[in-house]
């Protein structure tokens, strides 16, 4: 589903539909959010090498390695 498919059924909504369905959005949101920082910070404090990026490697994968060339 699209917002384009929803889009005038939101449109329609008495304001106070409109207010709990922004603060519904929100909080998935929010929700989101959390769970993200939760997995980069297993992550940071994953100590295990084998887990680990090679500097190098991680350049090549952003795209900012120098050629050797």
């Amino acid at each position: 589903m699209a917002l384009a498919d929803i889009a005038p059924q939101l449109q329609a909504l008495p304001l106070s539909e409109r207010r709990k369905a922004l603060a519904m959005l929100l909080a998935l949101e929010s929700e989101e959010r959390r769970a993200h920082a939760q997995r980069m910070a297993g992550k940071i404090d994953d100590n295990t090498p084998a887990n680990w990026v090679d500097l190098d490697d991680l350049d090549k994968r952003l795209g900012l390695a120098e050629d050797s060339e």
